[in-house]
């Protein structure tokens, strides 16, 4: 679950009307106007010249390009958009390739694919009611673990847990107050915009935290040999780069899928990697709380029928081929202890 959040877009709209400037620190997500004129860009929106945008034909909206490397690793995302509406009926607030974030009547939704969370379904409370003709803060939240969230004003409204797909990059960009193709069919948002954020999950939250580890110098040098090694195993083999990319994604996502499918999945996740990221900044690598926190979580695995070592991707060649050109980690003997102890186990 990312911990950390990146703002790659953030759109307030005011200044010169038809310049929209890409204010995260980016830079790269500047907005188009679409059939947009100077008089849909007014100077008061949710306060006294904060600027908004009027969204109000069938084709109007504004274009984000999604080429730029912000957009190419998204590990989660989160949206917040200020705005008011004018009347109830499909209002789609973004949309692009890879999600759509909309409100359908009364109801406000978001979905990846063929995953959905709809807040007159997964609410926490009560079935929410959007409001109309009156400024209000709306967002969603994609964790990239298993959560999505609907947010009214800053509030949770909707919840669902489940094992969620990766969010594939943008393709074609992004529109802001219209679906993408402007379909014949009117779902444009029909009122205004204040201003519009949106954040990805970071993608060097797992890098930052592997080396968040108290580490000797001796043991950083093995590791960073190690990296070099896999760089030039992979430049060898690049037939293996992008089987291993695409395999190691598949994997996690179907291990994951399996565990939260489990009702008690969620729960022994997120108890082992608490423990297990304490331990790792601690550095009680090869503590016996560690051997025990990964001895729990492998009984579980087994218990509900799942059998890492025996998968498909454990028994690739590519895998196999590229391992065994690996700089050896016995240099960091914290590691290696743990991995010993590990071996007893049967991964």
């Amino acid at each position: 679950m990312p911990a950390v959040w990146e703002l790659i877009c953030h759109h307030t709209y005011t200044g010169i009307p038809g310049v929209i400037v890409d204010l995260s620190l980016h830079g790269h997500s500047h907005g188009e106007a679409i059939d947009l004129d100077d008089s849909d860009f007014i100077a008061d929106g949710v306060g006294v010249d904060s600027g908004a945008i009027r969204i109000n034909g069938a084709r109007t909206g504004i274009h984000v390009a999604t080429g730029s490397s912000a957009w190419n690793s998204l590990p989660g995302i989160k949206v917040e958009a200020i705005l008011r509406r004018e009347a109830a009926h499909h209002n789609v607030i973004l949309d692009c390739s890879s999600f759509a974030f909309q409100i359908h009547l009364e109801a406000l939704k978001v979905n990846f694919g063929s995953i959905e969370i709809d807040s007159s379904i997964h609410h926490t409370n009560q079935p929410l009611a959007v409001p109309d003709d009156q400024w209000i803060m709306l967002g969603f939240m994609h964790d990239g673990f298993g959560t999505l969230e609907l947010t009214l004003d800053g509030e949770v409204v909707a919840r669902r847990n489940i094992a969620l797909p990766a969010i594939e990059p943008p393709q074609g960009g992004l529109r802001i107050g219209n679906t993408v193709s402007a379909a014949l069919l009117d779902m444009s948002l029909k009122g205004d915009i204040d201003e519009i954020k949106i954040w990805r999950g970071s993608p060097r939250e797992i890098y930052d935290q592997f080396h968040s580890r108290r580490m000797s110098p001796k043991a950083a040098d093995c590791w960073r040999e190690f990296e070099l090694s896999l760089q030039a195993a992979l430049r060898r083999h690049p037939e293996c780069a992008g089987e291993l990319h695409e395999g190691t994604r598949d994997f996690l996502y179907s291990l994951l899928h399996q565990i939260l499918s489990h009702p008690d999945g969620r729960e022994q996740l997120q108890r082992a990697s608490i423990v297990y990221q304490r331990l790792w900044r601690t550095g009680q690598i090869n503590s016996p709380e560690m051997v025990d926190c990964f001895a729990n979580l492998l009984d579980f695995l087994r218990a509900i029928g799942l059998d890492i070592s025996n998968s498909e991707f454990a028994n690739s060649k590519c895998l196999q081929t590229v391992i065994g050109e690996l700089r050896p980690l016995d240099c960091d003997r914290q590691f290696v202890k743990l991995w010993e102890a590990l071996s007893t186990l049967r991964i």
